[in-house]
């Protein structure tokens, strides 16, 4: 079964993200609301925590969980979520309803959703959904093409990531076609940095340490540095390929300070080094080449906690 032609056989649908959402995530979930809301069905994208500066300039008039709230969907929807646990406060809403799906192109060991449909080989879960549609002719509108450019373009980090493929150019031109204006939405993508994430990116930079003959960098972001220039978590988020800039690293890692102890970490790679496996040892997870992890531990910590496993990778 299609799930995206199940989704607009519906009456009301919630369409749920994973923590730390991204522009696959929110671009795939507000391309879907999208099609089911010009069907007439009641939609919503509700988000596990708080609209993030860089998601907000599209149309931000997403829900954000509150345990408060009182929810009543007929059906519930995962989209780029590999795991029920990925979707973080949402679990409890997902696990309320009956009538799921799961819309996904990432690896993962079990089955959260009777109906599915999960494409690993896809750059993003925005080429699953793009499929769809192809299969059952469902019409590609401008609305909806930008918000699947968004998702594609930032998986595939605006085509040069190794998971571009041919099926993701057929579909970027399909995308200009359907009238997505490619040049303002990448503007807005990838060239619209803060002020204090510039900094912070400086900050970052002078953390930097390489490893195993430079193929291995690392680098670490505290709330001290983000309290000295005025930035926040969600510009740390945005500098997860600091190290992997450098032409000698092929694995690298940015570790952030949390809250009560913990550090996130984005692990990142080039070439053939898989560092999804490396998350998934500290109850992470994410793609071959991107990954993260919330480690207990300080910044210095958890790099000593993980360096092995990073030199190990490209021995």
């Amino acid at each position: 079964m299609n799930p995206l032609s199940y989704l607009l056989t519906r009456k009301s649908v919630a369409l749920l993200p994973h923590i730390s959402t991204d522009w696959d995530a929110m671009g795939s979930c507000m391309a879907i609301r999208t099609l089911l809301r010009d069907k007439g069905i009641k939609a919503d994208v509700i988000l596990p925590d708080a609209l993030a500066p860089h998601l907000s300039f599209m149309e931000t008039d997403v829900l954000v969980f509150n345990e408060n709230e009182t929810y009543n969907y007929e059906t519930i929807c995962g989209v780029d979520v590999s795991t029920a646990e990925r979707l973080g406060a949402n679990q409890q809403l997902f696990e309320q309803c009956e009538d799921k799906v799961w819309i996904d192109h990432h690896i993962s060991d079990k089955v959260y959703a009777p109906i599915n449909r999960v494409e690993p080989d896809a750059a993003a879960t925005a080429e699953v959904i793009y499929s769809m549609m192809q299969e059952d002719s469902i019409p590609l509108t401008k609305k909806v093409a930008e918000y699947l450019y968004l998702a594609l373009a930032s998986d595939t980090g605006s085509f040069r990531y190794q998971n571009t493929r041919p099926f993701s150019a057929r579909m970027l031109g399909a995308l200009i076609e359907a009238g997505a204006d490619v040049s303002a939405l990448s503007n807005e993508l990838f060239f619209n940095s803060t002020y204090s994430l510039v900094k912070l990116r400086g900050e970052a930079i002078g953390t930097i340490e390489l490893f195993a003959s430079g193929k291995v960098g690392t680098a670490f972001i505290t709330k001290a540095m983000m309290e000295k220039v005025g930035a926040t978590r969600n510009d740390a988020g945005a500098l997860a390929d600091v190290p992997r800039s450098i032409g000698t690293v092929c694995v690298s890692a940015v570790i952030k300070e949390e809250d009560d102890g913990f550090s996130k970490v984005s692990f990142r790679s080039k070439g053939n080094y898989n560092v999804e496996r490396i998350a998934a040892l500290f109850g992470g997870g994410g793609h071959e080449k991107a990954a993260g992890a919330t480690i207990y531990g300080s910044v210095e910590e958890v790099r000593e906690l993980i360096l092995p496993h990073l030199i190990k990778a490209v021995e």
